[in-house]
């Protein structure tokens, strides 16, 4: 195994090899298409525009379409991502935290 300066040297000034693991692309289209699916059966469940519990369905359908079909789908995707052959010290890597905070986020 290298270090991840030997890494960055190796690479300094080249395209550093990328590959896809096809689990977690497998992986994120099959929650994009759970997170449209429960977003249609929400969107198909409104009776009239009047109603809390209407506007219950639509804060829902908008939650299942913009944190489940499009920012998980988005992060698992990225999770697919190996680069140089798979050294670990040259994967991208993202923080709990901001991961959380970024879902909230507009």
């Amino acid at each position: 195994m290298s270090t991840a300066d030997e890494l960055l040297q190796q690479y300094q000034g080249q395209i550093v090899p990328r590959s896809f693991n096809a689990g977690f692309v497998t992986l994120s289209y099959i929650v994009s298409l759970i997170g449209a699916a429960a977003t249609l059966e929400l969107m198909n469940r409104r009776t009239s525009r009047n109603g809390y519990f209407n506007h219950f369905l639509l804060v829902s359908s908008s939650i299942t379409m913009g944190g489940i079909a499009i920012w998980c789908m988005h992060y698992i995707g990225n999770r697919a991502i190996e680069l140089a052959d798979g050294q670990l010290e040259l994967q991208i890597a993202y923080s709990a935290g901001f991961t959380a905070l970024s879902f909230s986020s507009p």
